[in-house]
């Protein structure tokens, strides 16, 4: 199996639960937490596969890649921005 279907159907099952719980967060508070997210995943990933700590199989990946990053590395970074607000369940949002 491909690291990409992993990350669909991963990210899919994490899209169904925020349908319906549907949490209430501000587009300005997401952007900064995947934005974050984001670049600090660009940066350690890069880091520990530059120091040989992870490998991917060439035939596993698109082969897209930032750095040493295959691309599909940022889909954990998403689905963890995604579930965040999943634990805040229906909170309202503050700003």
């Amino acid at each position: 199996m491909s690291y990409t279907i992993l990350d669909a159907a991963m990210l899919l099952l994490i899209a169904t639960a925020y349908r319906i719980v549907r949490p209430a967060v501000s587009l300005k508070r997401f952007l900064l937490l995947l934005g974050s997210l984001l670049l600090l995943t660009v940066i350690f990933d890069n880091v520990i596969i530059g120091l040989h700590i992870v490998a991917y199989h060439r035939q596993h990946i698109l082969g897209i890649y930032l750095g040493k990053m295959p691309i599909e590395d940022l889909s954990y970074a998403l689905g963890a921005c995604l579930l965040v607000p999943l634990f805040w369940g229906r909170q309202t949002d503050v700003t």
